[in-house]
């Protein structure tokens, strides 16, 4: 796998060069694929926050069903930071890190924050996904959302429980429905991505430049199947794959778990200052995890057992080395302490977000763009499960499954508008597909799967852990910024160095 050097980069993004240095593309599809909003038209209004006082916001309205384009209409948020340099901008990225907008209250440097030279040649650009505004959230029965709520990261014990659930999501969407009507049934992407391209051109632009990270690299996937000569440049990183069965999807989802949690055992025992250091940590862990399925490993905190799932989410959550969570020199002076026996602060399990309120967006957002049914009866869903579960051989175990279960869509009142699929994007650019090697949200398998789908495509990959790749090393950046900027991507098969956390970070 070829090298890349981060001063090799840094030198060509100093080169000056022209905007239209792109090839021809595709002719588009048919009209009627196209949104009809005149361009230019938004009202921009300033609406500064702390960190960017120089915002602007606006509206753009769009159908809330695109097959019916004079009917009942959607107030979309949308946000824009002008480019900082004089003169005219390269053009409008949409920075989509994790969701449409999460950069907006991001500090530059900052996870999910696009960087000053972003910042300096381009329009940044987000807006809220149809059922997400402040505004206009949506709220559904807070009973039922709590029992929805409660399915995700967990599995239905037997055939008894998974039909509980799927009576209580099936109750949960016919109350949404009821609450929001029409717009309840049209949160798949096919729709999002149409509201996307009312933004464009809103916004004047012939073609956007995007990154999209994480869960939203598959709306950026749709929006390129259905309007590829309307991007100039396309990143995923951290992929999703819109094109695999539900077993694939825990298989991959336990891979990429366990070659993490591998990575930081090694490291712990490896790196000069870890309190492991030298040591077996593997055969800690197998012995603290033992433990803890006997009942038998005592909290020095508490006084009591502690549960597995506590120890085991403490584990595995550092693993995607998100600021959020504990360092990987904590989490080993946490082992260390545990099988020692000594009382260790913050061994608490991380206290878990209130996703209750929106339950019935994010079960909206998965059943409709996701298709479970081949995991129809407890049989099929614990089956792929536990094949899953033999890719465990360093954690033994995954505290949690996905985001949502895939039982969560079990019962859901309304079909799947946008099932999986293999990627079809018929021109357009080439797309820069990038990931890190070890990352369990969005596993490494799942990168080659989507740059094998995309001909042309260019996979760059992070030789570290973590989920998210563009604010966590200089040359993945450097790489990334040269593409959106140039055009020019790197060589098939680049790779970027892994930076390792000190002992004490």
């Amino acid at each position: 796998m070829r090298k890349f050097s981060f001063v090799a980069a840094t030198m060509l993004l100093a080169v000056p060069f022209s905007v239209g240095c792109f090839s021809s593309h595709e002719e588009p599809p048919s009209a009627n694929a196209e949104a009809e909003i005149e361009k230019g038209t938004i009202a921009w209004k300033p609406c500064p926050n702390p960190i960017y006082p120089e915002a602007e916001c606006g509206i753009v309205t769009v159908p809330v069903d695109w097959s019916k384009p004079d009917g009942e209409t959607l107030p979309m948020n949308v946000y824009r930071l002008k480019a900082t340099r004089a003169g005219k901008p390269l053009g409008t990225l949409w920075f989509a890190s994790g969701t449409p907008s999460l950069w907006f209250d991001k500090r530059p440097g900052e996870e999910h924050a696009p960087s000053a030279r972003l910042r300096e040649y381009f329009d940044i650009v987000g807006f809220d996904a149809r059922g997400t505004s402040n505004d206009e959230p949506i709220a559904c029965d807070p009973e039922l959302s709590k029992k929805v709520a409660a399915h995700d990261n967990r599995r239905p014990a037997n055939q008894a429980e998974y039909e509980q659930w799927s009576e209580q999501v099936r109750a949960l969407g016919e109350d949404c429905l009821q609450r929001h009507g029409a717009l309840f049934a049209h949160f798949d992407d096919f729709s999002v991505a149409r509201d996307i391209d009312a933004f464009r051109s809103a916004l004047g632009e012939e073609k956007l430049n995007v990154y999209a990270r994480s869960v939203v690299t598959s709306l950026a996937a749709t929006y390129a199947e259905m309007f590829p000569h309307r991007l100039r440049t396309l990143v995923f990183d951290s992929n999703r794959d819109h094109s695999v069965d539900t077993a694939t999807l825990l298989s991959r989802f336990s891979g990429g778990l366990d070659s993490s949690f591998a990575q930081f055992i090694d490291w712990a025992r490896r790196t000069p200052g870890s309190v492991l250091y030298g040591k077996n940590v593997q055969s800690l862990w197998d012995r603290l995890y033992t433990q803890a399925k006997a009942g038998e490993l005592i909290d020095p905190n508490t006084g009591k057992p502690m549960q597995v799932y506590t120890l085991l989410q403490g584990a595995t959550l550092p693993m995607d080395r998100q600021p959020q969570h504990h360092s990987w020199g904590e989490l080993a002076q946490r082992l260390a302490d545990l099988d020692a026996g000594r009382s260790t602060p913050g061994w608490d399990p991380e206290p878990e977000a209130d996703y209750s309120s929106g339950a019935g967006y994010g079960a909206a957002d998965e059943c409709e763009n996701w298709d479970y049914t081949d995991v129809a009866d407890f049989a099929a869903l614990d089956g792929a499960y536990r094949a899953a579960d033999t890719r465990l051989v360093h954690v033994h175990e995954a505290f949690e499954t996905l985001m949502h279960s895939p039982a969560t869509c079990r019962g859901w009142p309304i079909a799947v508008l946008n099932p999986q699929h293999r990627l079809s994007i018929q021109g357009g650019p080439k797309v820069l597909v990038v990931n890190s090697r070890h990352d369990f949200q969005t596993s490494y398998d799942n990168a080659v799967a989507v740059h094998e789908q995309i001909p042309g495509s260019v996979l760059l990959t992070y030789e570290g852990v973590g989920h998210g790749t563009y604010n966590r090393s200089p040359c993945i950046r450097g790489q990334v910024e040269l593409y959106l900027m140039t055009g020019l991507t790197p060589a098939s098969d680049t790779s970027c160095p892994a930076i390792w956390p000190a002992a004490q970070e």
